[in-house]
């Protein structure tokens, strides 16, 4: 029924069939941040969804997930120098979730169907590589810091695990038994950071890479991401006015601490940091305007 720029959304019918609709018109966008003075910069502006964003080993380009106006999911590279930015990926399912390897010379990524799939793809193109078994519904990737493991998230019987398996190939393992979701590998690679779900509010735990150790972190949060200095690790809050905020704790314990200025208008916006530590890396949305308009029923 209605043309033109959306998405048209909330209809209205009245007696006589004409139709109020609200025409709310919002971009995404890609941001860094820098940790020292918050300077904003917009590094992808897009009509829908830009997702997940990951920096690269020399801090150059960040990797992120982008919802094309099809409705489809591809990963997507964007440059820190000029702004310009290619699409990595082709094809279906939904591709998404980048991380680089600690070399820099691939990205890893899942593809979101059910049973997903995690896959590798060179820095500058070409054929994917499947990186864990057809049929295993794997997901939510990230690579040791040696470049030799992969650890990943297995859905099985109704919950997820976490598992690690030779990047190259060979046998995987579970890393525990109790669930858990989102691994992230400390700097060192002596810590994999994770959570139990990916809400808000189920907490940041560590354990080693051999499953020893087990600890909890935060009471609250998901979406974890190690600073670089490997002693503090940054994640996501839903507020109790629903806003979304960014916090650290610490690895050795104590009181997490609120990372101040960076305000978002949407929720499900996870981040990254800089291998230097200099920026954040995140997405959000820009609101442009909201308008009420009316389809009239024209009767002949």
């Amino acid at each position: 029924l209605t043309t033109g720029a959306g998405p048209d959304q909330a209809p209205s019918v009245s007696r006589d069939g004409s139709i109020a609709y609200v025409n709310s018109r919002s971009r995404s966008v890609l941001l860094t941040y820098d940790r020292q003075t918050l300077e904003r910069r917009r590094l992808v502006t897009h009509s829908a969804s830009v997702w997940a964003p990951a920096f690269s080993p020399d801090g150059r380009e960040v990797a992120f997930s982008r919802n094309e106006v099809d409705g489809s999911w591809h990963v997507w590279i964007v440059s820190l120098d000029d702004s310009s930015a290619h699409r990595l990926t082709t094809g279906l399912p939904p591709q998404m979730y980048p991380r680089f390897t600690p070399d820099g010379a691939s990205v890893v990524y899942m593809s979101w169907a059910a049973p997903g799939r995690m896959w590798r793809v060179p820095r500058g193109g070409g054929p994917p590589t499947p990186l864990t078994p057809e049929g295993e519904d794997a997901g939510y990737g990230d690579v040791s810091p040696d470049g030799r493991s992969l650890a990943y998230v297995r859905s099985e019987g109704g919950t997820t695990h976490i598992y690690i398996t030779p990047l190259e190939g060979g046998a995987a393992r579970r890393l525990m038994d109790a669930p858990g979701t989102l691994p992230r590998w400390s700097p060192d690679g002596q810590w994999i950071a994770f959570t139990t779900s990916r809400s808000f509010a189920s907490g940041v735990s560590v354990i080693r890479p051999d499953g020893t150790d087990e600890r909890r972190l935060s009471e609250t949060g998901g979406w974890p991401t190690w600073l670089p200095d490997g002693r503090r690790i940054g994640y996501v809050v839903l507020g109790a006015d629903a806003r979304q905020r960014l916090y650290t704790v610490s690895l050795d314990g104590g009181a997490p601490v609120h990372i101040s200025g960076i305000e978002y208008q949407t929720i499900n916006s996870p981040f990254d940091v800089s291998p230097d530590g200099s920026l954040i890396a995140t997405s959000d949305a820009v609101h442009l305007g909201d308008e009420i308009w009316i389809w009239e029923r024209r009767v002949r």
